[in-house]
This record gives structure tokens, C-alpha cells and sequence, in this order.
């Protein structure tokens, strides 16, 4: 199985990335961080309880081996025989960098909140469209380079496909999620209209975590999970990085280009020298 520091260190980076965008905008959750840590890692570990718990270990130990322990930060996945099989420094190495990034995120989310001073109005209709159109134009911008670079054959192979057209529903896929996701936070942040360069920065910025989630993490454990190939974890291609970075920055400055337009507003001006309004 994967080492008790790996289960830890995954679902403390999980629940940090989750509760991000709260620390924005709460004060309550910038100021827990550490205990955050803590009870995701707690989270990660709890089905290797069985290990120290002084009754109950049979019962304990049929829990730790079915696949419901996947709620647990992936408890189930991270200890298949690819990773138990696979070398310390190949499990470890990973989950300490995925943490080191999400806490980067939290850092930055809490210290550009602690700045800024966020006044809420009511929710905007026009998020839907300004989503939709950072969807679409993410989707094409990122699907045109992937295809460009003959990429396609293995964003298809994810699923199980050979086609062109399996790689760019995923590529689709990702970017409608990417999109709502975007949304989401812009709308936990500030509900004011954002600045086309801030929104823009955002967008780019947030890409690279993403990136190193999904080929560091999400990637190999979903090849072994699903097709039963053996843990290949490696940092991805750096292109990729760049077009993804891209399709960032995109999803970011056209969210706040059809937002704007169809709020029929300017961005307010703000002396915070952390809001997105500026």
C-alpha cells in the first residue's frame, strides 16, 4: 500500500484546493489553514485505522480493503499493487509536490484576501454566458494545439478511444468543467465585474496547478485505476503546460470581456490593492 505520509500529504492537498477559494473571501477559513491540513490528512489516513484501533480490526481491515474507502482521498486507488509495487521516492516525491503547489494556491488565495475587501451583490445572470463563451473558446484554443501536435490520439486513449473526435468530447469536457469551476470562484471572490487583466492573470495562473494535478495525480492513477497500467508518474510535457497556460488565460479574459458586456457595466474601481476589480 502507499505510505501512511502519501495518504496524508493527498488528502490534505485535496481539502486545502477545495476550501482555496473560501479563503478569499473568509476570514474564518484563512485563519484554520493549518487545521485544514490537519483534517485532510486525517481524512486521507482514516482507513488504515485498523492498524492501531484496539477492537473492531476485522471489521476495520474489510473496510480498508473495498472501494468505498475511495472517499477518502483516493485511499482505495493509492493502494493497488502499481503503487505498492512502485518505489518510495515514486509515490512520495509526487505527493509532495502536488502539496507544496495547493499550498502555494491556499497561500496566495489567503493573502490576496486578507488585502482585498469584497462587497456582495446580487448574483449575475450574465455568468452563464460569460462561462459558456470561456468554455468554447478554452475548448477550441486548447483542442486546436493538442491537434496540431498530433495530441489527440492520446487525450482519446484516456477513454479507452483511437478517434479524433473521443479527444476532443474530453477536451470539451474539461473545458465546459473548467469553465463552471472558473465561475464559481470568480463569483465566491467578488461578484463585481472583473478586469479583463486580472481575469486574464487568473485564469493563466490557475492553469499551472491544474496542470501538475491532472499529470502528476489524476492522470496515472486514472490509467491504473482503469485500464490496470502500471503507475507511470512523470511531469508531463512542457508544451502541454504552455497550452494550457493559454487556454487559462483565454477562459479568463473572455469570461470577463462577455460578463462585462452583457452586465452592462465597468469593472468598479477599488483602492484594494488585491481585488479583481481594479
Amino acid at each position: 500500500m502507499a505510505p501512511a505520509i502519501a495518504h496524508f500529504l493527498v488528502g490534505a492537498s485535496l481539502l486545502l484546493l477545495l476550501a482555496a477559494p473560501l479563503a478569499v473571501r473568509y476570514e474564518t477559513v484563512r485563519r484554520h489553514g493549518v487545521a485544514l491540513v490537519t483534517v485532510g490528512g486525517l481524512w486521507g489516513m482514516f482507513p488504515d485505522l485498523h492498524h492501531v484501533a484496539p477492537v473492531y480490526e476485522e471489521p476495520l481491515y474489510a473496510f480498508h480493503r473495498s472501494a468505498w474507502v475511495d472517499l477518502f482521498a483516493f485511499h482505495y486507488t493509492l493502494d493497488l499493487p502499481p503503487i505498492r509495487e512502485a518505489g518510495l521516492g515514486e509515490i512520495e516525491f509526487p505527493a509532495v509536490l502536488v502539496f507544496l503547489g495547493v499550498a502555494a494556491v491556499f497561500t496566495l488565495a489567503s493573502e490576496w484576501g486578507a488585502r482585498a475587501a469584497f462587497e456582495p451583490v446580487e448574483p449575475r445572470r450574465e455568468v452563464i454566458g460569460g462561462a459558456a463563451a470561456g468554455a468554447l473558446v478554452s475548448t477550441v484554443l486548447l483542442g486546436s494545439v493538442l491537434h496540431a501536435r498530433g495530441s489527440m490520439g492520446a487525450v482519446a486513449a484516456l477513454a479507452g478511444r483511437e478517434s479524433l473526435l473521443a479527444g476532443w468530447v474530453i477536451v470539451g469536457t474539461g473545458g465546459v468543467l473548467a469553465a463552471a469551476a472558473f465561475a464559481v470562484c470568480i463569483e465566491l471572490v467578488t461578484r463585481d465585474a472583473v478586469a479583463l487583466p486580472a481575469s486574464t492573470a487568473l485564469g493563466a495562473l490557475v492553469a499551472v496547478p491544474a496542470w501538475l494535478v491532472t499529470t502528476v495525480l489524476v492522470v496515472p492513477l486514472w490509467r491504473m485505476r482503469v485500464f490496470e497500467a502500471p503507475l507511470e508518474v512523470s511531469a508531463g510535457d512542457p508544451a502541454g503546460l504552455v497550452a494550457l497556460v493559454l487556454a487559462g488565460g483565454a477562459l479568463g479574459a473572455t469570461y470577463a470581456t462577455v460578463t462585462e458586456a452583457l452586465g452592462g457595466r465597468e469593472p468598479r474601481p477599488d483602492e484594494s490593492p488585491g481585488r479583481l476589480t481594479e
